[in-house]
């Protein structure tokens, strides 16, 4: 049983580790679309950044995680560049997919890209070129401002949450812990928790339980996997699980062993 905690722990570990590698991608690829000239065309990588960036997500983390964290950033696209969600939407995620991205676009939104399918279906169905109703959002526009006067996007392009949640801290540990200095990954780590990330709680709990860098201290790592839980981690709550199971099986252990 201890073999099996140890071995379900480092997977757990693996993953987590690797959990903020569709945030890099994102970034990157956000920051490298400012420099492209047509506005048109950064419309259309936005919306297909986004779709890759929630395809990614996906393997990384629990599907409602994925969703909650890409409608974020699709209601950053509707208030200042309404095409990137309105390409998102189109692009390969399904019908129930669509109706759950819904909810985190206010009614007037849902109005916008309503009315721009509209306008889609009416030029696919007349056989006449194109055109785009005068009433519809341009490409680079939202239904607060543009994409250029929104200074937070232009300039940094990070997800939403990534300052209140301990990102930048967590990303820096990750660096550190691949350079193996366990130290100084310890303590981005619990920077980042600090500020709320149940990543980095996680992590921290996996390090005290592998001894991982520091005195290995499994009362240590449950107390923060509890935390990683309560923050709503998915896969610490598993594991909590599975320790308990495990205490559960070697008091039983134990008995059988003093009865015999």
């Amino acid at each position: 049983m201890k073999t099996l905690i140890i071995a379900y722990l480092l997977l757990f570990t693996a993953t987590t580790l690797q959990a903020q590698e569709a945030y890099r991608k994102y970034t990157n690829e956000m920051n490298r679309i400012v420099n492209e000239r047509d506005v048109i065309y950064k419309s259309i990588l936005r919306g297909k950044a986004l779709v890759t960036f929630y395809n990614e997500r996906k393997k990384e983390t629990d599907i409602k995680a994925a969703e909650r964290e890409t409608g974020a950033q699709l209601l950053h696209f509707v208030d200042y560049d309404t095409h990137p969600a309105y390409n998102f939407l189109l692009a390969n995620v399904s019908r129930d997919e669509i109706n759950k991205f819904l909810t985190y676009i206010p009614k007037e939104g849902r109005t916008t890209i309503r009315a721009m399918v509209a306008n889609t279906v009416k030029n696919a169905n007349s056989g006449a070129p194109s055109t785009y109703a005068s009433n519809l959002p341009k490409h680079g526009t939202g239904l607060k401002g543009t994409w250029k006067s929104h200074t937070a996007i232009a300039n940094s392009n990070t997800l939403p949450q990534q300052p209140s949640n301990g990102i930048a801290e967590y990303n820096k540990a990750i660096t550190a812990y691949r350079a193996k200095n366990n130290s100084e990954a310890m303590t981005w780590f619990k920077q980042s928790a600090d500020k709320g990330n149940a990543n980095a709680m996680f992590d921290i709990g996996a390090m005290y339980y592998n001894g991982d860098g520091v005195a290995k201290n499994e009362t240590e790592a449950v107390q923060w996997y509890q935390k990683a839980a309560d923050n709503g981690h998915d896969k610490a709550k598993s594991l909590l699980h599975l320790i308990k199971e495990q205490a559960k099986y070697a008091d039983q252990l134990r008995q059988t062993n003093d009865t015999g």
